[in-house]
């Protein structure tokens, strides 16, 4: 997951594979983390600033 994936599923109608439950755009979100995690080391850019990211909207998510 990615976040140009995210943007195109947010512009589109739900009938046309956008969210229809805020719980999918929850999940494709955490998904961009935890692949960042995943796919490069704890000392890189990508690692750290994921873990950065996710703290910053981690409030925000819960609200929505």
């Amino acid at each position: 997951m990615d976040l140009k994936t995210v943007r195109k599923k947010v512009e589109k109608e739900i009938a046309d594979g956008g969210y229809s439950l805020i719980g999918e755009f929850k999940r494709d979100i955490a998904q961009i983390f935890e692949n960042a995690r995943t796919y490069n080391q704890k000392e890189t850019i990508y690692y750290k600033y994921a873990n950065q990211l996710e703290m910053l909207v981690k409030h925000d998510l819960e609200r929505l």
